[in-house]
């Protein structure tokens, strides 16, 4: 075996941490499909599994998806002989000011500073990410983006009225993830247009102080007479891409995204997706460039909403295999270097 993937179990009430979990399957879907490139995922408990894992599969490439290792396991875990001739990967999928609500994050990235290991590196998603760690950090740093390539769900049926819209915000709610301004925005687009909203967001995991926020978002809608907040649990991919299928609009305008799941799984369903700049990789019509504006916010979206369907759904796709296409090439490289 080529890869090996290892994404630590959420022990929160909301069970398994699906966004990484599936952003490690995406990319080995892609290489095991497109490059032969044979891989595993495996959810371990905590760092203290690590050289089991590892050691039972052997793989050529180890990669951990997210900040979870100290500097300190990480430094035992490559000490070890039976590791030393492997490739070591911890990957990154937030910006700073992301990372800057992780009180370990500064401390264990500086200790990795100190591990003399010819083979580890730390692989955020963005290039400027890359930049950052490598002229600040000094940390031997690789740009490996995001791959989306999920399995093929079956198809289901989605009934659409004339006089409702469904606009979903999906994610855990977070200060960061600018929910409340968008659900604003929604209430002022469905007024304009004269629809009734159904606002979806995932209600039941709320993270790094995002309890005021949702008191917020559920206050609004308390203070509508046709306007509803509808609450999702944390779903799985399959089950999630249903629920997009049935929405007609998704926003994701926050201030510290970078790839973000959630808008390829609308753009990967066909539904118009409105987010902020910080998404590089999605058309220009789609952004928000400044996320504090409600004002502006609504104007994205009724540039989504008055373009052509086909010219949309165009678009979504594009986007979608435009960046794959960038993604896998850089993989492939960082890959076949070993």
């Amino acid at each position: 075996m080529k890869i090996l993937f290892l994404c630590r179990k959420n022990n929160t009430n909301y069970g398994r941490t699906y966004g990484l979990d599936n952003s490690a399957k995406f990319v080995s879907n892609c290489l095991d499909a497109m490059r032969g490139i044979k891989s595993e995922i495996v959810v371990v408990n905590d760092s203290n599994d690590i050289d089991r894992e590892v050691t039972k599969r052997n793989p050529k490439i180890v990669i951990l998806e997210a900040l979870w290792v100290t500097h300190d396991k990480m430094k035992e875990l490559l000490s070890l002989p039976r590791h030393s001739q492997r490739v070591w990967v911890i990957r990154i999928h937030s910006r700073w000011s992301f990372l800057a609500q992780e009180g370990m994050a500064m401390t264990w990235l500086n200790g990795y500073r100190f591990i003399d290991f010819k083979h580890f590196y730390i692989a955020p998603n963005t290039g400027e990410m890359v930049e950052d760690l490598s002229s600040v950090l000094k940390l031997n740093s690789v740009y490996l983006p995001n791959i989306y390539c999920p399995p093929k769900y079956p198809k289901c049926s989605v009934k659409k009225t004339k006089t409702e819209i469904n606009i979903g915000c999906f994610g855990a709610v977070r200060p960061f993830k600018n929910v409340f301004t968008q659900a604003i925005s929604a209430v002022r687009f469905a007024d304009e247009h004269g629809f009734s909203l159904n606002f979806h967001i995932n209600g039941y995991r709320i993270e790094q102080w995002g309890e005021q926020n949702f008191k917020n978002i559920v206050a609004l809608f308390e203070g509508q007479e046709r306007h509803y907040l509808l609450k999702h649990p944390w779903n799985s991919h399959e089950e999630f891409n249903k629920l997009v299928k049935q929405m007609d609009m998704g926003m994701q305008v926050s201030f510290s995204e970078t790839f973000n799941i959630v808008a390829a799984d609308f753009c990967f369903n066909k539904v118009p997706i409105v987010v902020s700049e910080e998404m590089a990789w999605l058309p220009q019509e789609f952004k928000v460039y400044n996320p504090n504006s409600v004002k502006e916010t609504v104007k994205t979206m009724n540039t989504l909403w008055d373009m052509p369907k086909p010219t949309l759904r165009k678009l979504c796709l594009d986007s979608l295999k435009h960046h794959n296409t960038k993604a896998i090439s850089l993989w492939s490289n960082f890959i076949g270097n070993f």
